[in-house]
């Protein structure tokens, strides 16, 4: 095999295109296939109750109240596919579902558009295709594929418009952003990352148009962002949500905070990228970001968006070493440095000595980081809590008079998965910011510390007592056991 004629190579940027875009769509098949596999298997866990929970409430106040820290249109959305299509556990996890499935689509433009070429594009498709995050929460009802996917968008259309500057790329720029923050509460945190460097780009090259509608931009997204926060995310976030994030913060300032983040993004990314993946892909990127001048904006961009974060997270705002808030950079960082990949490999096929670097050092690659996952469980969802079919079970088991002893940290699986309408109340102690009212005075919530004390309760005057629990401690499972178990 003999490399292209450099005229060539300027046009294609790398090997067959048609070829690329067939591997793109087997690698988008087989991203498909890991994310829909038991997609509607299991019971909501948890996390996943309280968010499902906003299909179940009735009236205004219930509604808002259960959306705790979920965006408003997600909400909305999972409300409407409730009411449109059956098998909640199936036809609910559709929206993050299909939010993971077009991040991918997302990740091949993205990287087709910064790396020149289909291969770029491919590469992009790839990482995001079997990264374990993206496939784990592909299959989670919250938000997190959601942001994955709009802060690739907003990427993309921000690129766009850097390139050709037409006044319909920055309006759909800015759609993009102040839509999509009803979706994802990171495009609060995105919309500065792109637009500042866009900013910056036309005031210094004296691009004066540009620079007016950009600024004009800026205000409006600005506006947008500061109403959207103070009146629909500020009211639900709790004192508990920060403190359950205690440690995952950056400290302070200065060598330690500097370290604090470094090792953070190494250890998240290396989630998906093994140790030398990441560090040829990452110095392709930021090679590329100074020297490849369709790479350059969204290079800064990216810098930008983890400095802003980093700076926010030392205020105590936003946790940043935690994986799954942080999908939206770590989808964003790995696409561009994808795509830096992709440029390099066109660089290299582009000279008359080099080309065999590039499906050697490419297949290098590719081996490195399949090395690096756990295939046999990558597609299988990875919070599994089966309380659902057990409290269904229960209910139609249970007699008028029989006690129920509710662990209090299924309290979520429990309001949802019960018969009745769920009511909630506001509770600043969760992170959440309420908790489900129980009705029932046969029903007593329990902790480990008074198990005792409440299964004395639930058998005063009773003769059949259950006992609802879920994600207990090993101490805890212990403690209840003996509780229920009474005095030797």
């Amino acid at each position: 095999m003999m490399p292209p004629k450099p005229e060539t190579a300027a046009r294609d940027r790398g090997p067959s295109s048609p070829s690329w875009q067939a591997v793109a769509w087997l690698l988008a098949l087989a991203g498909l296939l890991l994310r829909v596999q038991d997609l509607g298997r299991y019971a909501f866990w948890n996390d996943e109750a309280w968010v499902a929970l906003c299909t179940r409430v009735e009236g205004l106040d219930q509604f808002w109240l259960s959306m705790g820290t979920t965006p408003l249109l997600w909400a909305m959305s999972l409300k409407l596919l409730s009411l449109l299509l059956p098998a909640a556990e199936f036809s609910l996890r559709l929206l993050p579902f299909v939010s993971s499935c077009l991040t991918m689509w997302a990740a091949y433009r993205l990287g087709r558009h910064l790396g020149g070429s289909d291969l770029a594009g491919a590469l992009a498709l790839a990482v995001i295709a079997f990264d374990p995050l993206s496939i784990e929460h592909a299959k989670v009802l919250k938000q997190y594929s959601a942001e994955g996917l709009l802060g690739i968008l907003t990427f993309h259309h921000a690129s766009i418009f850097d390139r050709r500057g037409r006044p319909g790329d920055l309006v759909r720029l800015w759609l993009t952003i102040c839509v999509g923050v009803g979706l994802a509460n990171s495009q609060l945190f995105v919309a500065p990352a792109v637009l500042a460097p866009l900013l910056a780009g036309a005031v210094l090259t004296r691009h004066w148009i540009h620079a007016k509608s950009i600024a004009g931009a800026c205000a409006a997204v600005a506006l947008w962002s500061l109403l959207y926060f103070e009146l629909i995310m500020a009211p639900h976030l709790t004192a508990a949500l920060q403190g359950y994030w205690h440690g995952a913060y950056v400290p302070g300032v200065g060598g330690d905070a500097v370290t604090f983040v470094g090792r953070s993004l190494v250890s998240m990314l290396g989630i998906a990228w093994s140790v030398p993946a990441m560090t040829v892909a990452f110095s392709c990127l930021a090679a590329c970001s100074i020297l490849v001048r369709r790479q350059r904006t969204a290079g800064l961009g990216l810098l930008v968006l983890v400095a802003e974060l980093a700076g926010l997270s030392s205020m105590g705002l936003v946790p940043f070493d935690a994986p799954r808030v942080m999908l939206f950079l770590l989808t964003i960082a790995s696409v561009q440095a994808a795509a830096a990949l992709g440029s390099a490999a066109g660089w290299l096929w582009s000279r008359r000595w080099l080309w065999p670097l590039v499906p050697i050092g490419l297949g290098l690659l590719a081996y490195d980081i399949a090395v690096h996952r756990e295939w046999t469980t990558l597609g299988r969802p990875r919070q599994v809590e089966g309380l659902g079919p057990l409290v269904t079970a229960l209910e139609k088991r249970r007699g008028p008079n029989d006690g129920v002893l509710l662990y209090y940290r299924s309290t979520f699986v429990h309001a949802y998965y019960q018969r009745d309408t769920p009511v909630l109340v506001p509770d600043q102690g969760t992170t959440v910011g309420y908790r489900p009212r129980i009705d029932d005075p046969n029903i007593v919530v329990v902790t480990g510390e008074s198990a005792r004390e409440a299964a004395a309760e639930v058998f005063a005057g009773r003769q059949r007592m259950w006992f609802l629990g879920s994600r207990m401690a090993p101490i805890e499972q212990e403690r209840i056991a003996g509780g229920i178990a009474g005095p030797d």
